[in-house]
């Protein structure tokens, strides 16, 4: 993973400062944290049904399987590559905002339907962290 973090460095260098993620603090994280976004929706994207067991979406029509593919696959690694098809800081912090409003109806869902699943507290989590990577 390092390697391509490297590589993402250095394809973002730019004199004009358009590719200049310097503004960002811990790029590295956040680079990371994107590709982390683009491996979700990939998974769901080429493994629809493999997400059952996490998420407890059942792919149990092809209908499912288009909904999980276009929605958790498409969307995730749409804004997963975001960043690097438009890199400015602002493209890393709205892919945080995405995060942390997603954390932030899942928190609220998790309590009005009393959905405390260790798995919904682990995307709760991961949500908030990469939240704040991406926007401080």
């Amino acid at each position: 993973c390092d390697i391509l973090v490297c590589f993402f460095i250095v394809f973002f260098q730019a004199e004009d400062g358009i590719r200049d993620l310097d503004g960002l603090v811990g790029s590295e994280m956040c680079i990371e944290t994107a590709l982390g976004t683009i491996a979700t929706g990939l998974l769901s994207l080429l493994r629809p049904r493999s997400i059952k067991d996490f998420t407890g979406l059942e792919a149990s029509s092809s209908r499912a399987v288009t909904e999980i593919r276009s929605v958790l696959g498409g969307l995730f690694v749409g804004v997963g590559l975001a960043p690097f098809l438009l890199p400015h800081p602002a493209v890393f912090q709205t892919l945080g905002v995405m995060y942390l409003a997603i954390g932030l109806v899942r928190a609220v869902s998790m309590v009005v339907d009393k959905s405390t699943e260790r798995s919904n507290v682990i995307s709760l989590v991961v949500e908030i962290v990469f939240g704040v990577i991406l926007v401080v």
